[in-house]
């Protein structure tokens, strides 16, 4: 990209610079050339990242595609719709010390 844009800026450059007379753009002018300058960059940057994009995406993306299925075909993992909720005990830990003191029903307490 920047070899691109170094031939572009030499290329305007150069033959802006081998014009024989030198006359003063007006604001017009000058924001037309600006404008179709930054369309020429914005083609070629486009254009650059969307090659970048499919050259990555080959990359990038089989071996995700790849693990997604090798997890959903091992037999190892049961399905979500097959796991069957645990029971919890009637009793929880206290979280607090405060909350062990005052809980009765805690076997320490007992």
């Amino acid at each position: 990209m920047s070899h691109r844009f170094g031939l572009l800026l030499f290329g305007v450059l150069f033959f802006s610079a081998c014009q024989k007379k030198s006359e003063l753009l007006t604001r017009q002018q000058l924001e037309h050339r600006s404008d179709s300058l930054t369309a020429i960059m914005f083609e070629v940057l486009q254009k650059q990242a969307k090659e970048d994009l499919d050259s990555r995406i080959a990359i990038e993306v089989k071996p995700k595609v790849d693990s997604i299925l090798q997890h959903r075909m091992s037999p190892s993992v049961p399905p979500p719709s097959s796991i069957e909720p645990v029971d919890h005990p009637q009793h929880s830990r206290p979280t607090t010390i405060l909350q062990s003191l005052v809980d009765t029903s805690h076997p320490s307490n007992e």
